[in-house]
């Protein structure tokens, strides 16, 4: 009975949430707001701003566990870095465009209060639409036509969006052949 009042009395005085200060708010979410072709956490795991420790699910003792943690500083309390939202907005253009989005457009970092000491980031993005792959064309394989076969199946195809990656790939594949 003392643990479930200290944990409803933790709860209740919002001591088992991460709080920063007025002027350094921790972060308690990062939101890509428009995010559909890719995953957002996938996006939000190349930034430099990202989201503060949380309690575990567990009923009552997830939040008392939680407090302990932030008093022994076991908890990663992420602080907002107002230098940092400026080079995010270009990291997840950046993220965009090594996949194919070169219309991507990420508008500033939205920062919202979400209680005192405490802050959320929205990144608005407007995906826009993926750059297709046209057409593929390899020149000078007539000179050397089992570099050719050895070559096989680019990894870049009419009709793919285009990647970097995808791209990169394929000139590996053109180079590995030729040697």
């Amino acid at each position: 009975v003392a643990v479930l009042a200290l944990a409803f009395a933790l709860g209740a005085a919002g001591c088992a949430h991460v709080r920063g200060t007025d002027d350094a708010p921790a972060v308690i979410r990062v939101h890509v707001a428009g995010a559909r072709a890719f995953d957002e956490e996938q996006i939000v795991a190349k930034l430099a701003t990202h989201e503060s420790g949380r309690p575990p699910p567990v009923p009552i003792v997830g939040p008392i566990v939680h407090q302990v943690k932030l008093e022994l500083g076991s908890v990663d309390v992420a602080l907002l870095d107002r230098d940092a939202l400026a080079a995010d907005r270009r990291r997840v253009e950046a993220f965009y465009r090594e996949r194919g989005y070169s219309g991507a457009r990420v508008e500033d970092a939205q920062v919202l209060p979400a209680g005192r000491g405490r802050v959320e980031v929205v990144f608005p993005v407007n995906e826009g639409k993926p750059v297709r792959v046209a057409k593929v064309t390899v020149n000078g394989f007539d000179a050397a036509p089992e570099a050719q076969q050895r070559m096989g199946r680019l990894p870049l195809r009419p009709g793919d969006v285009f990647s970097e990656a995808a791209y990169d790939g394929a000139s590996g594949a053109i180079v590995s052949a030729l040697h």
